[in-house]
């Protein structure tokens, strides 16, 4: 008799279970190293993580099946389900926070409502996803071990990025203005425009999921989010790569556009340049996809991404633009259509972007009276603002400054990028200049890389003549990537064997460079393991990489670098932060003078930036008098000051907000000595208390 298997194990189930015991042994057999409890707080990150994909997921599976999309796999479904939900669920947290309701319970009701209502209408529609297209999957012995070194290369770059992305956070954009903005939105309980902060009057799209985030578990959920975006954006290159060509295509494609060093470094950075990448692809294949199938539902998808994509940055003007030049002259040169018609399409994907984007720009047009504020101050100016800071402001943004005077100038900006590779901010790599000349070998008939090509040109060409900076052209880099995975997939497979070796030597030497300069560049430098992995405790990390030395303040103070104990020399705003959230008071409130960091400090407080005059500054250059200064900030529940020294003469150097005259600084030292002392400091950043009585000075 056949003696029957007492257990039902599948290989997958033996699979978890040997993970998860291999876990516990490290655990607990690694001493000071890897403690169970370390990885507590990662498991309610994930799944705070996890209820807000769902709900987004949910979200967007209700428009894609409105719009009756389809979408040829699975993968593509997700992506586009995914980034529709992004960008609805970002204006369901504007609406709640401009009612004045953002609180934790309001949102966990939301969300488990959602959930509740949708998710029956996504199990009844479960089917609606249709069959993969076969390909035609070569499966020599060289494309295997080609395919092998590809993945291997991915999964690197996805590990070290999802390491990043645990890490604390400690970027200067991310304390300003990415997690600092929702640390203030959150205080309040609402959304609104801040006088002392101009970024507050930006479009926030990202800004409103890192709100989310932070609101219902804190930073570690904001970081997933980035990183989820970031995903997304890498995945709709590769959907779309494999759509038009084959799989191999699109694993190249990919794994060139990730080992770019501007890509890999903003990968786990917090900020919105991913998610207005994500919009900007999604748009753009998505008009490319109506080119194809002339069916007017990719045209809305294109012009609601497009809509998402101006409601998440100024600069997605460059890629609506980018859109207008491949519908204007795109189709004129490569389809047959007629005039008037394709311009009332035109007119239709206007309308519907900017219905889509208008939010943003009614509230700042309500809060400011300028709907694009900061920007052309001159035309229509703007509350708590001036002419001379706006253009400090676009300056900052045109950083650093090349001018154009010639077309020779426009002509080797391609050749800059590659000879001086800092000079437009992080390098884009060498890979984006050499695959170009192949493009002038193409037969005739592949449209879709001729589509490609205009857009990415009249990208560029807007790009070239404003702000010049490479964080600001990542669309473009992700539409380039398509070409040059396209041009070296075909060189690879050539009958000639040398553009084989050629294509498969340079391809390996291009990522081998970009990985140098990535590591060189990344957030790998600030020794993320550590804290990761709960050897490094948070508090130690922030107090170590937010001091002045660190390199956090741009590249004043380089020569610090090699200073030994510069962070207690110079001091770290972090630990003066930790004091101020134990100590003081919940009706104390705190002026930021000189520091513009902020999104750790959990205390009220009034933080402006550096495009924003300072009020303390602001009442001293006006020769006001000490007694009405102190009526004026006893009047804003003022008690305290927040003073970096170290900051305030970085920003005088360079020239933004804090232009002190020898008097201002004059007048600043006595205030300070004689309505001042110092309840707390740390190197030069020193917690001071107001107080009218003389006896008491900064001096104590």
């Amino acid at each position: 008799m056949e003696q029957k298997n007492s257990f039902r194990i599948r290989p997958t189930i033996l699979l978890l279970f040997l993970i998860f015991w291999g876990f516990l042994l490290l655990s607990y057999s690694i001493e000071d190293t890897l403690y169970l409890k370390n990885s507590l707080p990662y498991v309610v990150d994930f799944f705070v993580f996890t209820l807000i994909s769902v709900s987004v997921y949910g979200i967007g599976f209700l428009i894609y099946r409105i719009l009756k999309l389809d979408c040829p796999t699975k993968m593509e479904e997700i992506v586009y389900c995914c980034a529709f939900g992004i960008g609805l669920t970002a204006y369901l947290i504007l609406g709640v926070g401009l009612l004045g309701l953002l609180y934790k319970k309001v949102f966990y009701l939301i969300f488990i409502l959602l959930t509740v209502f949708l998710a029956p209408y996504i199990y009844k529609n479960r089917s609606v996803f249709l069959k993969r297209k076969k390909e035609n999957v070569s499966s020599s012995k060289f494309d295997r071990y080609w395919n092998l070194i590809l993945c291997s290369i991915l999964f690197f770059l996805f590990a070290n990025s999802f390491i990043n992305a645990l890490a604390p956070v400690t970027d200067y954009d991310s304390m300003v203005d990415h997690y600092g903005l929702p640390n203030i939105f959150i205080q309040e309980h609402r959304i609104c425009y801040l006088p002392e902060n101009v970024l507050s009057a930006y479009p926030l799209t990202m800004e409103m999921l890192f709100t989310l985030g932070s609101l219902l578990r804190g930073y570690e959920v904001s970081n997933l989010i980035q990183y989820g975006v970031s995903v997304l954006f890498l995945l709709s290159i590769f959907i779309f790569t494999r759509r038009y060509f084959d799989h191999q295509t699109a694993l190249l494609t990919s794994v060139l556009l990730f080992s770019t060093p501007l890509i890999v470094h903003t990968f786990s950075r917090p900020g919105a340049d991913m998610g207005l990448a994500l919009f900007n692809c999604l748009g753009l294949f998505s008009l490319i996809t109506w080119f194809e199938a002339r069916k007017d539902r990719w045209l809305i998808s294109s012009a609601i991404f497009t809509g998402f994509a101006l409601g998440t940055k100024y600069t997605a003007l460059f890629f609506c633009l980018g859109l207008l030049g491949l519908m204007l002259f795109g189709r004129l040169l490569l389809g047959n259509h007629k005039q008037k018609k394709n311009f009332s399409k035109v007119c239709i994907f206007f309308l519907v972007s900017i219905a889509v984007a208008s939010p943003w720009y009614i509230k700042n047009w309500i809060t400011t009276g300028n709907p694009l504020f900061p920007a052309f101050y001159n035309i229509f100016g703007g509350d708590d603002y001036s002419y001379a800071m706006a253009l400090r402001h676009l300056k900052d943004a045109h950083h650093p400054e090349i001018s154009l005077s010639s077309i020779k100038d426009f002509v080797i900006i391609p050749y800059r990028l590659f000879a001086d590779p800092y000079l437009y901010g992080v390098p884009i790599g060498p890979f984006f200049i050499f695959f170009w000349p192949f493009m002038l070998l193409l037969r005739k008939g592949h449209t879709i890389i001729k589509y490609l090509i205009i857009f990415v040109f009249a990208y560029f060409t807007l790009w070239a003549f404003s702000f010049q900076q490479t964080r600001y052209m990542i669309s473009a880099i992700g539409a380039s990537a398509i070409l040059g995975g396209f041009v070296f997939e075909e060189l690879r497979r050539a009958r000639e064997r040398c553009l084989c070796y050629f294509s498969v030597f340079f391809i390996i030497m291009v990522m081998t460079c970009n990985i140098c300069i990535f590591l060189s560049r990344s957030r790998i430098a600030l020794d993320p393991f550590p804290v990761v992995f709960g050897v490094v405790s948070k508090s130690d990390y922030l107090k170590k990489y937010l001091s002045i030395a660190y390199g956090n303040r741009f590249y004043d103070f380089k020569a610090l670098y090699n200073k030994q104990n510069v962070q207690n020399e110079y001091g770290d705003v972090f630990t003066v932060f930790e004091y101020a959230n134990q100590n003081l008071k919940s009706t104390d409130k705190i002026l930021f003078l000189g520091e513009t960091m902020h999104a750790y400090l959990k205390k009220k407080y009034v933080c402006n930036s550096a495009f924003n005059k300072n009020i303390l500054i602001h009442m001293l250059h006006n020769k006001i008098s000490d007694e009405k200064i102190l009526e004026r900030l006893s009047s804003m529940g003022i008690t305290h000051i927040l003073f970096n020294v170290d900051e305030l003469k970085r920003l005088n150097i360079q020239g933004y907000s804090y232009q002190l005259s020898a008097n201002d600084i004059k007048h600043l030292k006595e205030f300070l000595y004689k309505r001042t002392f110092v309840e707390f400091r740390n190197g030069n950043v020193l917690l001071l208390k107001l107080n009218t009585l003389s006896g008491l000075s900064m001096r104590h």
